[in-house]
């Protein structure tokens, strides 16, 4: 279900979602201060890096070009002790805060587009997740990532997608990864936030 047009966003939303049990941890709240601060600092800054760390072997390197407001997003694995450029093993990878999944048991968590949007729902205590976007158009690795949260104890995920053409193809392509392996998953805009 993806919701595009309310003249009250505020009502509609919490109609749409009232019923759902949304995982809240107080505990996540302060490991995202650091995000917070860096993603303030890099719109002042004519260059910036962040480093989003999946696993101990996979993550994802930010870089934001201040002067043109662009940024890239390599995905890195850590290979032959060094850290290089690419996906590596598509199978390794698990989805960005992980390690959240133990607040979200029989609960409903948010899906992001990227790590900053679940940075930010994390600092209110929301336990959100998002995958790699180097292959998060890929309906493989969306059914992985999916599959791994509702093996380990994800009753369902609330997706918040980008409204661009981009943000629309994704949340087509989750909905159906999420219809094949039978996990609830309600697409709702950004726009309603």
């Amino acid at each position: 279900m993806i919701i595009t047009q309310n003249t009250d966003k505020r009502t509609a939303l919490l109609d749409t979602v009232s019923w759902l049990e949304l995982a809240y941890s107080q505990e996540i709240i302060n490991s995202s201060k650091k995000y917070l601060k860096q993603f303030e600092v890099e719109k002042e800054q004519q260059f910036s890096t962040i480093t989003f760390n999946y696993t101990d072997t996979k993550r994802v390197q930010r870089y934001w070009f201040g002067d043109s407001k662009n940024k890239a997003c390599p995905p890195q694995n850590f290979s032959n002790d060094e850290w290089v450029n690419g996906i590596g093993v598509t199978s390794e990878w698990l989805p960005y805060r992980h390690g959240d999944i133990n607040y979200a048991q029989d609960k409903i968590a948010l899906l992001h587009e990227g790590e900053k949007p679940t940075e930010y729902a994390r600092s209110f205590g929301l336990i959100s997740f998002c995958f790699a976007g180097a292959k998060s158009q890929d309906i493989d690795f969306i059914k992985q990532n999916l599959s791994w949260l509702k093996r380990n104890g994800l009753k369902g995920a609330i997706y918040v997608a980008d409204t661009d053409k981009a943000g629309e193809k994704k949340a087509d392509k989750l909905r159906k990864a999420a219809a094949q392996i039978n996990f609830p998953l309600l697409c709702v805009p950004t726009s309603l936030f």
